[in-house]
């Protein structure tokens, strides 16, 4: 067992690490005092913000994946999924997420491979 590095709860099992600090949820994985993205993730993202998500049993959608934890602003990317009996069936786009609270989040969509601000 180990300790939340954000909130210092205990820690049974995680999926959330970033090198040896482990989180308990996804709202400490991102939790920053910065209020916002930096200015290396809004260059590389849209001002498209990240959808609603909704589930059920029988279907409904959901950000999935934790990548690239940004060391300034601790936003991660994550990918908008419509799921059919909790199985994703497809895969949308990236968005780049800071949550807010435990299940409120800001997002951007991140810009295509190969696309430049001007």
């Amino acid at each position: 067992m180990s300790r939340c590095a954000v909130c210092n709860k205990w820690i049974l099992w995680s999926s959330y690490r970033d090198g040896e600090s482990q989180y308990c949820s996804v709202f400490c994985l991102t939790y920053s005092g910065m209020p916002g993205f930096c200015e290396r993730c809004v260059a590389e993202t849209e001002d498209v913000p990240a959808p609603d998500t909704t589930f059920s049993t029988f279907g409904g959608s959901r950000l999935l994946g934790k990548q690239d934890r940004c060391p300034v602003c601790h936003s991660v990317v994550r990918r908008h999924v419509y799921l059919a009996l909790v199985i994703p069936i497809w895969w949308r786009t990236r968005y780049r997420v800071i949550y807010t609270s435990r299940d409120r989040y800001v997002g951007r969509r991140l810009r295509a491979a190969g696309t430049t601000v001007r």
